[in-house]
């Protein structure tokens, strides 16, 4: 065999070589574009806060005998939660993390608290502003609210996604139990469902503490910080026939 035949073999061998490798590295490089268009897409989801829906109407009393609606808690951020005030299982535990974030959101004026009792033949108003003053709750951005027990059930139900029995068992100790998701709720200034959170799980409250942040910065304070005076059941009472 011709020494310059070999040669030329070698150097036609050394280019397909070579071009197997830009291939190879341009491969790669696609490979990782898109690993990264992956990612950033990720990172980018994990940034936007979910919607699960709108709710629905309600007219609940607040501690301060206040009616409160779904339009009045409009333009404001808030968290909600289920509990009632003989709860001995996880309903301090929810209140607990409620003001947590309230103390850490105290600068937002657009910030509320609301939580609404399931056993509201007990926690009538001057029950729940007692429970409220011995744990030192905040009266205005920290609501407190009964009402009918078949709506309150259908608001937890169909409202917030979130369990409500009618199971309940007197534990012999003062304390009663009514079975209830322990679970904590974002809502928007549009009355949107954004999110619920299990209470004992401290990576889901780290994240909720993420959204509620976010949805603080993206959505704007309302020209209002205050909830408007609404008509009490009381005064509605009293009025002349």
């Amino acid at each position: 065999m011709c020494p310059r035949s070999n040669r030329r073999r070698v150097w036609w061998g050394g280019i397909r070589i070579g071009l197997m490798g830009l291939v190879a590295l341009w491969a790669g490089a696609r490979l990782m574009d898109g690993a990264l268009m992956r990612e950033d897409t990720r990172v980018a989801s994990l940034s936007v806060v979910p919607t699960f829906g709108t709710l629905p109407p309600f007219a609940l009393t607040e501690r301060s005998h206040r009616v409160i609606t779904l339009a009045d808690l409009r333009g404001f951020v808030w968290v909600a939660t289920f509990f009632f005030s003989r709860c001995g299982d996880t309903c301090p535990l929810q209140v607990a993390r409620m003001a947590a974030l309230g103390a850490e959101f105290s600068t937002a004026p657009h910030f509320r608290m609301v939580a609404i009792t399931v056993d509201p033949a007990y926690d009538t108003p001057t029950v729940l502003s007692a429970y409220a003053d011995h744990l030192t709750l905040d009266r205005t951005r920290f609501l407190l609210l009964t009402g009918d027990r078949g709506a309150i059930a259908a608001l937890a139900q169909k409202g917030f996604k979130l369990a409500v029995g009618q199971v309940e068992s007197d534990r012999g100790d003062g304390s009663l139990f009514v079975a209830h998701s322990d679970r904590l709720a974002l809502v928007d200034g549009d009355g949107q469902l954004r999110g619920t959170y299990p209470t004992r799980d401290p990576e889901a409250v780290a994240q909720l503490r993420g959204d509620l942040g976010r949805l603080l910065a993206s959505d704007p304070p309302p020209s209002r910080t205050e909830l408007p005076a609404a008509t009490s059941l009381v005064r509605t009472s009293l009025k002349a026939p």
